[in-house]
């Protein structure tokens, strides 16, 4: 935390009745600099606490939420949490140390810690969650579109074997008879990202709207998703239309 004005609680019992706010508290006061709220009474319950320092505004809630006004206190009674900076090598050892000296102090409570990265990542465990879920739900959606393409391509292009034969011997070149057959699936590609791009828009930005601060939905991305699923639908067509074209157009025109 960054001190703006005033001074931080002095060691010992000292400054038991101070205050030190953020820049939130101070503009709900209507304190439009924070050293002009330095040295004021503020009540809190039936006590006067006097305002010693501001600091500045830092996030202590998860992002979905926006900064808030805080009041820190210090209290010169027991209760709270000990907080304790430790190494990351031996922690094991470290820990029954510690319990060791915990349970010496005070045998009749146990000792229970948590590790405060830990804490501050179950705020957004959710989001995890729903992130993993997502992933392997598209990555199957795309999956399964994938199969029904080429199952599509494959039967557009048995049900135009003749056509193709008589393009063929007219002199149509394989990159033509490629383009014939991506053509009809090309138009079904465009009318579903018309449909389904405002769709995603709508979502994403009703999902992003669960958080204080946000970036700003890319355009562009939209565009890259269009022609990435453009780029695989052509590489699909074109696996069934190769063979197809390649087919000697005699014999396509004998089969019935």
């Amino acid at each position: 935390m960054t001190l703006m004005a005033g001074r931080n609680f002095k060691e010992g019992k000292a400054d038991s009745l101070g205050l030190i706010v953020n820049e939130a508290t101070t503009k709900a006061y209507g304190y439009k600099n924070p050293q002009d709220a330095v040295g004021t009474e503020v009540l809190f319950g039936d006590t006067k606490l006097k305002l010693i320092g501001v600091v500045k505004d830092f996030n202590f809630a998860s992002l979905h939420n926006p900064i808030e006004p805080l009041l820190m206190i210090k209290v010169d009674r027991e209760g709270g949490f000990l907080h304790l900076k430790v190494k990351g090598e031996d922690l094991s050892e470290t820990l029954d140390f510690i319990k060791k000296k915990w349970l010496g102090h005070d045998p009749n409570h146990p000792f229970e810690f948590f590790f405060l990265d830990q804490r501050f990542n179950e705020q957004y465990k959710a989001d995890e969650t729903q992130h993993k879920l997502l992933s392997a739900l598209s990555g199957i959606c795309i999956f399964i579109s994938l199969l029904g393409l080429l199952g599509l391509s494959a039967f557009s292009a048995s049900q135009r074997t003749k056509e193709i034969g008589v393009r063929k011997v007219h002199g149509a070149s394989i990159p033509q008879i490629i383009y014939l057959l991506f053509k009809e699936v090309m138009y079904l590609v465009i009318i579903a990202s018309i449909l389904i791009i405002p769709l995603a828009y709508y979502v994403i930005n009703g999902w992003v709207g669960n958080f204080a601060y946000h970036t700003t939905i890319n355009y562009g991305l939209f565009a890259v998703v269009f022609l990435l699923a453009l780029l695989f639908t052509f590489m699909t067509v074109a696996f069934h239309g190769l063979k197809t074209a390649r087919t000697n157009p005699v014999k396509s025109l004998r089969s019935e």
